[in-house]
């Protein structure tokens, strides 16, 4: 009996080890710089302001993106201070 415990603990830790070391990490702003022009993608602030938009340019103090509405995109980019960015994810802009 003991014996099976022990193997099912190992197994459970064993999984949980590797969902963790699989987990896509956050924060990783390179991955931002490295979007691909006209990407549809959201951008949540950090005072709770949900943009979404399709990617224009990156650096290492911002992003701008050409914002969208539920009709069209607007012809203004609008640049987004890395400090103001809670989130960033791969989004459509329109349904």
């Amino acid at each position: 009996m003991r014996n099976i415990i022990v193997s099912v603990l190992s197994l459970v830790l064993f999984t949980s080890n590797i969902a963790l070391v699989s987990a896509k990490p956050q924060g990783d702003w390179s991955a931002v710089k490295n979007l691909p022009a006209n990407e549809g993608i959201a951008i949540k602030t950090k005072d709770g302001v949900t943009s979404f938009g399709l990617f224009v340019s990156s650096d290492d103090s911002g992003i701008s993106i050409f914002v969208a509405d539920k009709e069209r995109v607007a012809s203004q980019e609008r640049v987004f201070q890395r400090g103001e960015i809670k989130k960033i994810w791969r989004a459509k802009p329109f349904r």
